[in-house]
């Protein structure tokens, strides 16, 4: 059988696989980060509900300022999960819109 190949649509098809890979890498990294994002919250977040717990319990044990910082921490690393997870969804819609438009 004869193999007819036309060099445009060769380098299309190369260029084509390229931002696909590249677009995957992408998807790993911002899942990579949505994991670590994740990880920081927990302890963040654990931190934070100790230090609410020990301040109820036992008034004056600690500041009221330790308290604050450890909210402000884990409001701040909950943010940061969720811009994670936007990044990574915008990410995945990106690279889901590209490959249908390329069949």
């Amino acid at each position: 059988m004869a193999v007819l190949e036309i060099p445009e649509l060769v380098e299309q098809l190369r260029y084509d696989d390229a931002a696909i890979r590249r677009s995957e890498n992408e998807v790993a990294r911002a899942e990579e980060e949505q994991t670590r994002m994740q990880s920081i919250y927990a302890v963040a977040h654990v931190t934070y509900t100790r230090l609410a717990g020990v301040w109820t319990t036992q008034p004056g044990l600690i500041s009221q300022e330790d308290l604050d910082v450890a909210h402000g921490k884990d409001q701040e690393a909950n943010a940061n999960v969720s811009a994670a997870k936007a990044a990574l969804c915008g990410r995945s819609i990106n690279g889901s819109q590209s490959e249908a438009r390329k069949r």
